[in-house]
């Protein structure tokens, strides 16, 4: 399974939130310190307000936040709710399409659908707080990402 730049930039956005926990940080730092579009960050860090795991502040010193309780939130479940699809394969046709000739006798879906929740259930054996290592790297990658 491949995920989508959002679904990246998501976790992305967490990870960096998790290294500065009790700051407000601007969505153009975190896109500084990637190199990656401030646009972008916007659009996912509002979609990640709304599933409530930031907080947001506007104004000049605004910014985002990790929302309370989001570090015990399971991995897997927080990016089923960031991607957009789960659909690995069209065996029963896209809207407006027919499904696939032979999917009265292929057992493929089923497989498929076997492995993406042995995929959801591998994530979910990791929280959000689990993704950033321990302190003895965060002074390391604090000097970095303030550059």
């Amino acid at each position: 399974m491949r995920i989508n730049f959002q679904t990246e930039y998501a976790f992305r956005i967490l990870i960096f939130l998790q290294i500065k926990p009790d700051e407000n940080i601007s969505t153009r730092q975190i896109a500084e310190a990637f190199n990656i579009s401030v646009t972008h960050l916007n659009k996912v860090s509002q979609h990640l307000v709304r599933l409530g795991l930031l907080e947001s502040t506007r104004g000049r010193n605004g910014g985002i936040m990790l929302a309370q309780g989001v570090l015990d939130k399971k991995v897997g479940d927080v990016m089923r709710a960031i991607e957009p699809s789960e659909d690995i394969a069209q065996c029963r046709g896209k809207i407006g399409l027919a499904p696939c000739a032979i999917s009265p006798v292929c057992k493929l879906q089923g497989v498929l659908a076997e492995g993406k929740e042995a995929f959801w259930g591998s994530l979910n054996q990791y929280t959000l707080g689990e993704l950033v290592t321990g302190e003895e790297n965060a002074n390391d990658i604090r000097l970095l990402l303030s550059m």
